[in-house]
């Protein structure tokens, strides 16, 4: 099936955009990147080092465990989010073959 004028120039715009607004993205995720994994990283990991310990040997009858081991888990899958998009703007675009490099191919 062939592709029409209108489809051709719709894609390649759509593909321009993202371009577009892929790049300011990538470049304030990743001035951003070892602020975010540092701090949050350190809240998810004492955060369940906090929650355990308190649950073991705290004497404080209203400690919110499940709380505090929530928080903390949040933390962890917030930072893992944050990286999955950062993957995810800086991966390059797939750039279909055209007409003629397929023909320049089996030429070849």
């Amino acid at each position: 099936m062939e592709e029409t004028w209108t489809v051709t120039v719709t894609s390649r715009f759509l593909r321009g955009a993202w371009l577009a607004v892929r790049l300011p993205i990538f470049v304030i995720l990743s001035a951003f990147e070892w602020i975010v994994s540092v701090i949050f990283g350190a809240l998810a990991f004492l955060g369940i080092l906090a929650a355990i310990f308190f649950k073991l040997f705290g004497r404080h009858p209203d400690f919110q465990f499940l709380t505090v081991l929530s928080l903390a888990i949040g933390c962890g899958i917030f930072l893992i989010a944050y990286h999955v998009l950062l993957q995810l703007v800086a991966r390059p675009t797939k750039r279909r073959r055209s007409y003629w490099s397929v023909n320049v191919l089996i030429l070849s």
